[in-house]
């Protein structure tokens, strides 16, 4: 018979490499801490631990992959910020970067592996861009991936085969 710490740490093993799912992104060398039963992953940007959640693992991913791959700056880079809209409504965004000017240039809309991106992932995508502006949008579960440029002239999105590069941005 197991004792309760012996079953909390089989479940946290258990969670961790439910969590740990393999993407269809380049992997990095992530920092890994337990503290209280809780999991956390360590974020190189914000540089602070946060909790280790499905979306975050896609949200780590994807920010490496956009400064180690494709040469985004990391300090025009903001994560989960509060974004007003019409409607007096505040979400969070989870990450958006700028251009060299400051212009928002590129959002993105990560979701857990788990959670499949539908019509309704993208209208969600496309509404927090109505504030922003940005002229990049992209969601993303880790597994599939969605780049879009925004075309305000004509209010719709055209589909991209990939992430932007930075360069394309400035």
């Amino acid at each position: 018979m197991h004792n309760l710490n012996t079953l909390k740490w089989l479940f946290s093993v258990y969670l961790y490499h439910s969590m740990n799912v393999p993407l269809n992104l380049p992997p990095y060398p992530y920092r890994l801490s337990e503290e209280k039963g809780k999991q956390y992953i360590y974020d190189d940007f914000r540089k602070k631990w946060v909790v280790f959640t499905p979306e975050e693992w896609v949200r780590q991913h994807i920010l490496h992959f956009l400064v180690n791959k494709k040469k985004y700056l990391p300090g025009l880079i903001a994560i989960e910020r509060k974004v007003k809209h019409a409607t007096e409504q505040l979400n969070r965004y989870d990450v958006l970067c700028y251009n060299q000017t400051g212009n928002p240039y590129l959002l993105v809309e990560c979701k857990n592996p788990d959670v499949p991106i539908t019509h309704d992932t993208l209208m969600q995508m496309a509404h927090y861009n109505m504030s922003i502006k940005a002229t990049y949008v992209v969601v993303s579960n880790g597994l599939e991936h969605y780049a879009a440029r925004a075309d305000f002239n004509l209010g719709e999105l055209v589909f991209l085969d990939d992430f932007p590069d930075f360069a394309q941005l400035t």
